[in-house]
């Protein structure tokens, strides 16, 4: 699809060019065809007039003589500028068919790899929820089992709803219109919730939560629901990766223009060929693929909602050792 459509467009291009140069040069020959006759004469007799006296046949026929040099001149340049532009304006238009048409492939592309993946996701609790039911109708079974089988369906089930959940809020939270609702939000109440929502995780794995909140009253402006999925998503991923009796640390450092947020644990870390993949959407490492059922597609979303909050995101982190994502906002 796209060699077809950047053959058509150079070819496209070619002609513009060919047909703006024509016109340039063509405007140009007959200008100069038309100035180099009896108007050029008049102009050069009266220029000379105060040096001589007389502007003889001779002198005329000098003057014409040059204006026919000059025209042979310049269709001499016309023609070879117009051999030379033909030659290199192929080359010019695939160079700008190619500029054209390079977001456009990616964009292609990174659809088509976003289809595929979420595709792939799909398939495998599809897989499941076939093959449960596949064994409940195969025969009788005790009521145990079928309550058995129902709680693992509806998990399957809660799986998928949660996977179109993260697929329709990356799908609309990329947005750069959302910033018109924005408004002040204090951060400390945003992170005292996320904090709130993991309570029972905390005690069932035995992890230690330590959150330091700002000395001062700190405000950003963005969404605040928006933010608390943020912050959810990163306590999550700390919790989630960190072994029992674990510690995470929750820090602000406000400052005049920027507030930073940081969690941090010491759980199994992330190695450096890793962290520039991290936030691409569905990505996961092997080691994280045994240690959660997740979709890969947290660490998207909060990319997807710093850029919309014009903050960024950065990775410090130590296979075996822990990580720190330090999440920087601007102030309101």
């Amino acid at each position: 699809m796209f060699k077809e459509a950047k053959i058509t467009l150079t070819v496209i291009y070619s002609a513009i060019f060919v047909a703006l140069f024509l016109l340039f040069g063509t405007g140009i020959y007959i200008w100069f065809n038309r100035s180099l006759g009896e108007g050029y004469i008049t102009e050069v007799r009266d220029r000379r007039a105060p040096y001589s006296s007389q502007f003889t046949q001779e002198s005329r026929d000098v003057v014409l003589v040059s204006g026919e040099v000059a025209l042979e001149q310049l269709r001499t340049i016309l023609l070879i500028g117009g051999g030379a532009f033909l030659i290199l304006t192929p080359l010019l238009a695939w160079y700008l068919t190619e500029r054209t048409l390079k977001p456009v492939e990616a964009a292609n592309a990174s659809q088509k790899k976003f289809v595929s993946d979420a595709a792939h996701e799909l398939r495998t609790p599809l897989a499941i929820l076939s093959g449960e039911m596949q064994v409940a109708i195969k025969k009788r079974r005790k009521i145990k089992d079928y309550q058995d089988l129902i709680k693992s369906s509806r998990e399957e089930v809660d799986r998928l709803t949660l996977l179109m959940d993260d697929l329709l809020f990356l799908s609309r939270h990329t947005i750069s219109s959302y910033r018109s609702q924005f408004k002040k939000v204090d951060i400390t109440d945003v992170l005292s919730i996320v904090v709130s929502n993991f309570k029972k995780r905390l005690r069932q794995k035995h992890i230690l939560l330590k959150f330091i909140p700002p000395e001062e009253l700190v405000s950003v402006k963005g969404d605040e629901e928006m933010l608390i999925t943020l912050f959810n998503n990163l306590v999550d991923n700390a919790i989630k990766y960190s072994e029992k009796g674990g510690k995470v640390k929750v820090m602000t450092w406000p400052n005049k223009k920027m507030v930073t947020v940081s969690i941090t644990d010491n759980g199994i870390g992330i190695s450096k060929t890793e962290i520039n993949k991290i936030f691409t959407r569905f990505y996961r490492s092997e080691k994280t693929r045994h240690l959660s059922r997740g979709f890969g597609l947290g660490l998207s979303i909060v990319d997807a909602i710093t850029k919309a909050h014009r903050g960024t995101i950065k990775v410090i982190s130590q296979l075996h050792r822990g990580s720190t994502f330090l999440v920087n906002l601007p102030r309101a």
